[in-house]
């Protein structure tokens, strides 16, 4: 349910990337809130909201989002810091070109990436780390 989720707010958070606003993530969550999308559960709908609002933001108060959406915060944070992480890489990608993400997973995880143009994303490996437990590394591969 919620790797589902993820991908459904990944969808949504690119359309407010065309869409160019400031404040995307918490846009993004209050439209998934109050348009009626057909075929989501009112508790589905907290949940996506939730995962993007706290993507945007990571002081965001998500508890009683996640609370409907019947998940565990932690769940939302981690959900929200890997959506957080895809939406930084393909920012930081050449636009029209697949990407394509090679992961090592040890002490430490290693995400290469080999049309990366740059990695200046600072705090959102420190939330990793917290959330996760292990280090994230993010490089260029060749």
């Amino acid at each position: 349910m919620v790797a589902a989720a993820v991908r459904r707010t990944a969808g949504v958070l690119d359309i407010g990337r065309a869409l160019d606003v400031t404040n995307r993530h918490a846009h993004v969550a209050d439209i998934v809130l109050t348009t009626e999308l057909t075929g989501f559960t009112h508790a589905e709908l907290a949940l996506l909201a939730a995962i993007v609002r706290r993507a945007g933001n990571r002081h965001a108060d998500v508890g009683s989002l996640a609370a409907i959406g019947g998940v565990d915060p932690a769940v939302v944070e981690r959900a929200s810091i890997v959506l957080a992480l895809s939406d930084e890489i393909e920012a930081r990608c050449p636009p029209g070109r697949s990407i394509t993400v090679r992961s090592r997973v040890g002490r430490d995880v290693t995400l290469s990436i080999p049309v990366l143009r740059s990695w200046l994303e600072g705090d959102l490996d420190k939330r990793f780390a917290r959330a996760f437990g292990r280090e994230l590394v993010v490089s260029k591969s060749t």
